[in-house]
């Protein structure tokens, strides 16, 4: 079955943000099994973003039936998760994680990706 996530990413600042870089993962996990981590070499190109604009963040995965049914058993969890990185007008780099979920084990019997408890974070 294939899956199509979508989510937007605005620069809500005042100043463009510059050399904007998005490293972002969708990964089936087991309960109770650790996210594999990022691969800094899977990210867009960089680019940048002006004050107010918004900037589409999406990814088209398949996942076989076996694996859907996994989810929906609340035996494993679907997550999607990365990083952005960018500059701001004086240079000072600057990082944010985020990190959502879909699994049942939780008791959200939604399509709605979840945002997590962690992994959520900006400087």
């Amino acid at each position: 079955m294939a899956f199509k996530y979508f989510q937007a990413l605005k620069n809500s600042g005042q100043t463009p943000a510059k050399e904007v870089s998005i490293h972002r993962i969708c990964q089936v996990v087991a309960i109770n099994e650790d996210l594999p981590l990022l691969d800094k070499n899977t990210h867009t190109s960089k680019f940048t973003l002006a004050s107010g604009r918004r900037v589409p963040i999406d990814m088209n995965f398949k996942l076989p039936p076996d694996t859907i049914e996994s989810i929906l058993a609340g035996k494993s969890f679907l997550f999607f998760y990365g990083e952005i990185t960018y500059k701001d007008i004086f240079g000072e780099s600057h990082l944010t994680k985020f990190r959502l979920f879909q699994g049942l084990n939780f008791g959200f019997n939604t399509p709605e990706l979840m945002q997590a408890a962690e992994g959520n974070e900006s400087n």
